[in-house]
């Protein structure tokens, strides 16, 4: 045996579906959370999405504001919104807050549904959209995959421009040995000829006619 609400939601399932509407089920609409958690019924009523919330433990005047102030809260993500309540709970109904607040009402008895007052449309519905995890984590994966690589590429980078500088600089070392080898020599002479021209007589050293007979003797 169906238990009360039950027995409402599918008296008001009936009613929709007999207007040519669709039930929707959780996998058929992207909705948040909350959405789901707060109505009872949502239907396809052409390219309208309508939430119905079934106040099935209705007691008070003041129960009834509570639920609609919270249902105010998700109107915004449907074209239309309705509540359904039976008979004998309609005393509790506070039919102007309903009014201004665009939300319908549905009267369930045993001979079925009767819209009692009509839901205003939204004016500015937000279409909400799941983000897709799965395509976000690959693009994480691949950017986290490409800094990996260009660590590495810069790694390699860094070691090539150490070998580079090292070969530079012993290159530098040994030219730089190279030009001290070459110069030596011309030192060594330079110092051996002045000190054997400082033990020659003083009439030889810068004797003009020295250089003279050097030559004839070479001839």
């Amino acid at each position: 045996m169906l238990n009360r609400k039950s027995y409402l939601k599918e008296k008001v399932e009936r009613y929709f579906k007999g207007r040519g509407c669709r039930i929707l089920l959780k996998k058929d609409i992207t909705l948040p959370d909350k959405v789901y958690e707060m109505v009872d019924c949502i239907v396809q009523d052409g390219n309208n999405v309508v939430l119905v919330k079934i106040l099935d433990e209705l007691s008070s005047l003041s129960k009834f504001r509570d639920y609609i102030l919270e249902l105010s809260q998700i109107k915004c993500f449907a074209d239309k919104m309705y509540v359904a309540v039976d008979e004998e709970s309609e005393v509790f109904v506070d039919g102007v807050m309903l009014h201004k607040a665009g939300i319908g009402l549905l009267i369930v008895n045993v001979r079925g549904v009767q819209e009692k007052l009509p839901a205003k449309p939204t004016r500015f519905k937000i279409a909400y959209q799941t983000p897709d995890l799965k395509r976000f984590e690959q693009k994480i994966f691949e950017l986290t995959t490409k800094i990996e690589k260009l660590f590495e590429q810069s790694k390699r980078f860094n070691e090539r421009l150490t070998y580079i500088e090292n070969k530079i600089r012993s290159l530098e070392l040994r030219l730089r040995a190279l030009e001290e080898k070459a110069l030596t020599p011309t030192r060594v002479e330079e110092a051996v000829g002045k000190e054997a021209e400082a033990t020659l007589p003083s009439f030889i050293r810068d004797n003009p006619w020295l250089e003279i007979l050097a030559r004839r003797g070479s001839e």
